[in-house]
């Protein structure tokens, strides 16, 4: 009994205090539009001001003004917009302000939460911008120009606009100008690569024009055409067979259809050259980065699948991006995530047998994901780049 009164009870707060060093905060939050951003600030005394800016010099210069000349801290936060960020962002960031990001799929998410509603508008998603910010539910904001890495952003970029200009032309060949003009050439075509397929096309791209040859000046015009020079005897006169006994429309070879689908392989000729040099300049450029070279010794990455991870990862620091093995897995499994430029074996025509190809005679279209890569397949990423 005497033992407890001898103890001196230290009465303990209910709550951790303690005293904040940090000085008086300007939250600022916009929200980037094309040609004009709403912009929600509150500054340290809890009034706030919501203004529209244009995306112009004067408007950036103005707004930069304001925040300098408040003397308080400014944390600022945006939603990235496409590239339309951009700008102001660097603009912001060249003015010595420090800038973060909010992820869009938590913006929609915290919207729905406070206003049960799927409403959206502007101004609503300038308060929900800054009610992440205030919470430190942010990103870290890395500017592609002041990282020197803008160049390998927009290589990356350019080879993904190349592919899809190149499948819908694809699409459009094999569905719309082949079955009306001649059905048969599709059972030749196995590559999206296939150059030289595309050239003979060029040269002949209907029956008509195909049969206004005999068989034997036939062979010697197609031989002449620019690849590598193999035998394809056998081929071309099997080419020649399926032309004889086409159930494609007869119209001309000087008709007004058949020059608007040479203008259309011509196109599609042209996006494969495109894309070959695109490659090249890849490899050229990168073929001294240690993390490009080891990032293709895993099984399913070449050389532009190895692009798109080291402006993610390797090169630029913005690893913090994708922070985990199996994050990568899935950003590198997206459905508009190209996958490594690797054919599967072809002849030096580029003409693929349908044995060679694992999905039914179809090479993989260059904007598809190769599906043959498992996730378990980059589970090794982030050793083999470190």
């Amino acid at each position: 009994m005497g033992f407890s009164r001898l103890i001196r009870k230290e009465v303990l707060p209910a709550m951790t205090q303690f005293s904040s060093i940090t000085g008086p905060t300007m939250w600022v939050a916009i929200d980037i539009a094309r040609v004009y951003n709403q912009v929600l600030v509150e500054f340290p005394d809890g009034r706030r001001r919501h203004f529209r800016m244009a995306n112009t010099l004067g408007d950036f210069t103005k707004l930069a003004a304001l925040l300098a000349g408040s003397g308080s801290t400014c944390r600022i936060a945006f939603e990235a917009a496409g590239d339309y960020h951009r700008p102001l962002a660097h603009f912001l960031r060249a003015q010595g302000f420090a800038l973060c990001l909010v992820s869009s799929i938590a913006v929609a998410r915290t919207r729905d939460a406070l206003y049960n509603s799927w409403d959206k508008n502007d101004p609503k998603d300038t308060q929900v911008i800054l009610h992440l910010l205030k919470a430190g539910t942010t990103q870290v904001y890395y500017d592609p120009l002041e990282n020197h890495y803008p160049h390998l952003q927009e290589l990356a970029n350019t080879y993904r606009q190349n592919s899809l200009w190149k499948v819908r032309l694809y699409h459009s060949i094999v569905t719309r100008y082949l079955p009306l003009y001649f059905p048969e050439a599709e059972r030749y075509l196995h590559s999206t690569r296939a150059e030289w397929w595309t050239q003979l096309l060029l040269l002949v791209p209907c029956p008509a024009a195909v049969l206004s040859y005999s068989a034997e000046k036939f062979l010697q015009a197609a031989r002449r055409l620019p690849g590598q020079k193999i035998d394809k005897t056998r081929w071309l006169t099997d080419f020649y067979e399926a032309a004889r006994t086409s159930i494609g429309l007869p119209v001309p070879e000087d008709s007004e259809a058949i020059r608007m689908f040479r203008a259309v392989l011509n196109e599609y000729l042209h996006l494969c050259r495109l894309r070959q040099g695109l490659e090249e300049q890849v490899v050229a450029r990168l073929s001294d980065h240690a993390d490009f070279r080891r990032l293709q010794t895993i099984p399913g990455i070449g050389p532009i699948l190895a692009l798109f991870i080291l402006p993610k990862r390797g090169i630029c620091p913005a690893s913090a991006i994708i922070r985990s093995s199996s994050s990568t897995a899935a950003w590198i499994s997206r459905p508009n995530s190209p996958g490594s430029f690797a054919t599967p074996p072809s002849s030096p025509s580029g003409v693929t047998p349908a044995s060679a190809t694992p999905s039914g005679g179809r090479e993989p279209l260059p904007c598809e994901p190769d599906r043959t890569v498992s996730a378990r397949s980059f589970k090794t990423i982030s050793g083999a780049i470190r």
